[in-house]
């Protein structure tokens, strides 16, 4: 959801900003986003049937200049894909541009009801407010 809604506000402001995600886990690549996420998107007039999950790889760190997780143990891994590499990882936890230095993670909603995306929606809309507001100057 987070790459859908981001990706919308970047279209909206007119950014230019490449947004993509990823998983650490390959539970399921190449399969598109839940149906819960998908329909709860919609509901708000952002549309990511067409995304597809991938691998997390070491060239992400070359190909994106910022890297968020959405929890604390996926930024774990990605440091440790980034040690392993040589790499400085640059990644931070998603939610550290709201709540700075609180280290919270996003609730999954993943196994509870499809009404649990709803407010996951939410956070994530004001997490990537807050990157555009921090990285693009733009307020709103």
């Amino acid at each position: 959801m987070a790459e859908g809604i981001l990706t919308s506000l970047v279209e909206t402001h007119q950014l230019g900003w490449e947004v993509g995600s990823a998983a650490v886990g390959d539970y399921h690549i190449g399969e598109p986003p839940h149906m819960a996420a998908q329909k709860t998107c919609q509901k708000h007039q952002i549309d990511i049937s067409s995304q597809c999950a991938r691998l997390f790889t070491h060239d992400d760190f070359h190909d994106f200049d910022l890297i968020y997780a959405m929890d604390t143990s996926v930024l774990a891994q990605i440091q440790e894909i980034a040690a392993e590499q040589g790499e400085n990882s640059r990644a931070q936890l998603f939610l550290d541009e709201l709540y700075p230095g609180e280290h919270r993670s996003v609730t999954d909603p993943w196994f509870g009801p499809e009404a649990g995306f709803e407010p996951v929606f939410h956070l994530l809309v004001d997490g990537c407010r807050a990157i555009i507001r921090k990285h693009a100057g733009i307020i709103g």
